[in-house]
């Protein structure tokens, strides 16, 4: 019973040190941040649809670059939208065994 705090603590640490990747900004950020609205979300899935909806056998290789590199920055602003709470497996793991000793 004596090793039981012994072994939580050793857990939280062990748990707390988990890697995260990060992710260095590729382009220059954009001037305008872009508000959460619906709208905003409307307006780029109609945009993204758009691009994907288009007839590329026509266009040249940059033309198609420059659709790619778009319809990539599209799905990155609808992502950064959507900012939600993450929580890891270990963040996980502590809840529930603070939900244990409090109960």
């Amino acid at each position: 019973m004596k090793k039981l705090p012994l072994f939580v603590i050793t857990i939280c640490l062990l748990l707390s040190f988990y890697p995260q990747e990060i992710q260095a900004a590729a382009t220059a950020p954009a001037s305008q941040p872009i508000s959460a609205d619906s709208t905003t979300l409307e307006v780029l899935t109609l945009r993204l649809n758009e691009l994907k909806g288009l007839d590329k056998s026509e266009m040249n290789a940059p033309e198609k670059q420059e659709i790619r590199r778009e319809v990539r920055k599209t799905k990155k602003e609808i992502n950064s939208i959507g900012n939600g709470v993450y929580l890891s497996g270990g963040a996980i793991l502590v809840i529930i065994l603070v939900l244990i000793l409090i109960l």
